[in-house]
């Protein structure tokens, strides 16, 4: 596993955990919803390899627990742009260089899974 996922995976580790202990201790939140968001990220967050596999998994947490929402979806919106600016600087990286062909081909790919999405 990488550093990076690491990181990422303890940066959403503390943040979930801050929330919980806010909630907790504003008695927003009850010991079960907290054991059992810590269930989620102990089988969902541990498991996840990658950094596509977090992204993906984040989005489910969240519109499963909706306390998470404050937390996981400005993670998740900035992931998206990041993916959204390196598939546009490969895009326009291949226009300058006058590959149209493999333009088209990545474009196409990228449409056919935004279709199965």
């Amino acid at each position: 596993m990488s550093d990076q996922v690491d990181l990422v995976k303890l940066d959403l580790e503390k943040k979930i955990l801050k929330l919980i202990a806010d909630q907790i201790k504003s008695r927003n939140m009850t010991a079960t919803q907290a054991g059992q968001i810590a269930k989620m990220i102990l089988t969902g967050l541990h498991k996840s390899t990658s950094l596509v596999e977090i992204h993906a998994l984040l989005p489910k947490l969240s519109n499963k627990f909706t306390d998470l929402k404050q937390v996981l979806d400005p993670v998740v919106a900035e992931y998206n742009l990041q993916i959204k600016s390196a598939v546009n600087n490969k895009l326009d990286k291949l226009i300058e260089e006058g590959k149209i062909g493999q333009v088209h081909d990545l474009a196409s790919k990228l449409l056919v899974e935004e279709q199965h999405d």
